[in-house]
């Protein structure tokens, strides 16, 4: 069985990189172009991970994180959170909110997004 994904991206050049990336590697990846449909996928789907922005319109990454971590049935869904180079001051809240860890846009490609996801979900 696939493992799935959830995308929480709101940037359409980064959702298509992620997703070729993690369809070609066999997830099954599902997208939410803002928080709160992300939220309501998260809890119906279950993921094995779920890669989100922390500005996502709608409901921000910080506090669907928090939303996450608070719910007995999603707090152990590993969370990756996607920033820009720019934001790297917020990578140490992303890490207080319990989330697994952050990628940096701007240094992404497909090698560097697989590792990390398979990292977290070994972990978890």
């Amino acid at each position: 069985m696939k493992k799935k994904i959830i995308i929480i991206e709101h940037e359409a050049e980064f959702q298509d990189m992620i997703i070729n990336s993690l369809s070609e590697a066999g997830f099954e990846v599902m997208l939410a172009k803002d928080g709160e449909t992300g939220l309501e996928l998260i809890k119906k789907e279950k993921p094995s991970l779920v890669l989100l922005n922390p500005y996502s319109p709608r409901l921000d990454g910080f506090n669907l994180l928090e939303k996450l971590k608070q719910d007995n049935n999603c707090k152990n869904i590993p969370a990756l959170i996607l920033i820009h180079l720019e934001d790297l001051n917020e990578a140490e809240k992303v890490l207080r909110l319990g989330g697994a860890t952050y990628l940096v846009k701007e240094e992404l490609d497909g090698n560097k997004i697989l590792n990390m996801v398979n990292q977290a979900i070994n972990q978890n």
